[in-house]
Order: C-alpha cells, then sequence, then structure tokens
C-alpha cells in the first residue's frame, strides 16, 4: 500500500515488500526435488543476518540504500538509509515500518503488511492458474552466485516478475518488474555480505518505545465501494481492508469524502505503479493504486460504484 506522506516513503515501501515476499514465489517450480529445494533457501532468507547496499530505479529515478537485516526469535527486523539526497532512514520491526527523516516527526509507512512469504506459500494454489514459473539458469550479481526465475501473467493483464535470488541464503538480490519486454522497475544489490551474528545496531532500534509507539497506526475503515469487475483470481484480503490481490500483483482502495478541492479524475503511471481517480456516483473521490497495467487498473475503477 502507498504512504500518503510522500513519494520516497512510497518507494520504500514497496521495496520492502519486495526484498522479501518473492522469495517464495521462487519455491513454487513443478518439479518436486527443485521445490524443496527453493524452499530450504527461502526459509534461510528469512534468517540470513545481512548488510549492503541496493539500489532502486524507476522512470529515470536512482535511489541507493544501505540495508542491515537479522531476525531475532522469528521477527525480522531491517535498518535502511539513504544515500542519496537528504537524509533518510526506515526501521523495520516485523510489519510495523517507521521513518525519520531530518525535518518532521517520525511516521509508519503503510506496506502491504498482509503479502509475506508465508501468505505466498498459502496462497500459491490461488496465484499459478494465472502465471506461469521458469527457472532460467544462473548468473552473478553482487559477486554472488544467484538461480534466475522468470514469473509470466498467462493474460496480458498483469506485469511479469524477473528475478534473481542468492543460491546459498535465500535472499532475492535482483528484482525487476517488466511490461512485455520493457524494464518498469529495477531494484538490485550493489554490495552484500552476510553476517555471522545479529547486527548490533538494530537492537537499539527495534526496542525504541520513543520511535515504535510515538507513531500511531490509523486503523482502516471499511469502503462503502463495490467492483462490479475484478481480473480473475482477484479477490479482497481477510486481513487487510481496502486491499484486493490475486497472491502476487495487488491493489489499494482510497476514499475521500472530505477532500477540501474537488477531485480531478485521472491517471498516472509511475514505473510499473498505476495511480487512477475518479469520481464516485455519490461525489466522493475513489482513488486506485496497484502494480497492474493503466488499462487493467482503469478498468477497475469504470467498474466501482458507491454502495449505501
Amino acid at each position: 500500500m502507498l504512504s500518503k506522506q510522500n513519494p520516497i516513503a512510497t518507494l520504500i515501501a514497496l521495496i520492502l515488500v519486495v526484498v522479501l515476499p518473492y522469495q517464495t514465489v521462487l519455491a513454487d517450480e513443478t518439479g518436486g526435488g527443485s521445490w524443496k529445494w527453493l524452499e530450504t533457501l527461502s526459509q534461510k532468507a528469512k534468517q540470513t543476518h545481512y548488510q549492503g547496499v541496493f539500489v532502486h530505479s524507476v522512470d529515470g529515478r536512482v535511489m541507493s540504500m544501505s540495508v542491515s537485516h537479522g531476525n531475532q526469535k522469528g521477527e525480522q527486523h531491517e535498518l535502511l538509509q539513504s544515500l542519496d539526497g537528504k537524509h533518510v532512514r526506515y526501521v523495520r520491526r516485523g510489519n510495523h515500518v517507521v521513518c525519520t527523516r531530518s525535518e518532521g516527526k517520525p511516521f509508519e509507512v503503510k506496506a502491504k503488511q498482509g503479502f509475506d512469504l508465508t501468505d505466498l506459500m498459502a496462497n500459491r494454489v490461488k496465484w499459478r492458474p494465472f502465471y506461469s514459473i521458469k527457472r532460467v539458469g544462473k548468473d552473478r550479481v553482487a559477486g554472488r552466485t544467484v538461480s534466475k526465475v522468470l514469473i509470466k501473467p498467462n493474460t496480458p493483464d498483469r506485469y511479469a516478475y524477473a528475478l534473481w535470488l542468492d543460491r546459498e541464503t535465500g535472499v532475492l538480490l535482483k528484482y525487476q518488474l517488466l511490461k512485455d519486454q520493457s524494464r518498469l522497475e529495477n531494484f538490485q544489490f550493489t554490495q552484500f555480505d552476510v553476517l555471522k551474528d545479529y547486527p548490533q545496531q538494530l537492537s537499539e532500534l527495534v526496542e525504541s518505545k520513543t520511535l515504535f509507539d510515538n507513531t500511531k497506526d490509523e486503523v482502516p475503515r471499511k469502503l462503502q465501494v463495490s467492483f462490479e469487475w475484478l481480473p480473475p483470481g482477484f479477490s479482497a484480503s481477510n486481513e487487510q481492508l481496502n486491499f484486493y490481490s490475486d497472491g502476487i500483483a495487488s491493489f489499494s482502495v482510497f476514499v475521500d469524502s472530505e477532500a477540501k478541492l474537488p477531485l480531478m479524475p485521472g491517471k498516472r503511471l509511475e514505473g510499473a505503479t498505476t495511480v487512477v481517480s475518479k469520481v464516485l456516483n455519490n461525489g466522493h473521490s475513489l482513488t486506485l493504486v496497484g502494480e497492474l497495467p493503466i488499462r487493467t487498473i482503469s478498468k477497475i475503477a469504470e467498474n466501482s460504484r458507491f454502495v449505501p
């Protein structure tokens, strides 16, 4: 889900849910032996302590960040810090991500909390009818040997994904979101080091009551919107309100009944992220945000209406 605070927070929220969730997708090979091997790697990825530097590029904009990752008592922790421009820091504790900047108060970034490793394993029966998955050989990323996997949709209403998985740790070291042969987004580690012990710099941050307790988590309300058409396989999440997914691709729904200015309906594409806005039949503004082609998101919006 996108953050309403600023676009950089949005970008990081997407990165945070890219680095870990797609490791499970790799596990769904057709061969039983490959499935067990890749499933073992995906479990290793959650337990691995590591640090490194990655770059994320979209629409010609490139951002580099440092990352430290650790697992403590089954909970994943991360520290991400911007290496370009103004200093921005993101701390992850489980499903909670807090952003701090040189200016302003800390705030919580709304990521797709229901879209994680366990969910993908549980949902593979759901998404497999709509995607094909193929392991296409070995490669090297950041000096590490990786397995490259391609996930292609069976219909043109979703995107394809190219994934490079570290063969030793299972960590996703490179990721590309593709439309036909065009690369819409690219995420890649340029430096990656496996750590023997849990990163000590994470301990003080994830245990900080000041950092996490001062960022109140707003409870979303169920929206009175119905969709008369959704892409096959998409359904509302049982664990997160106003969030729809096919097990891989997803979109989020925002409704504003108190807009100070009239909504200007429109469409915007930022890399693979599509934003479509319209005015509902009751005058409220509707905004859909997701990593789906603009024609798909537009059709969903066109077939939406307010339900009293």
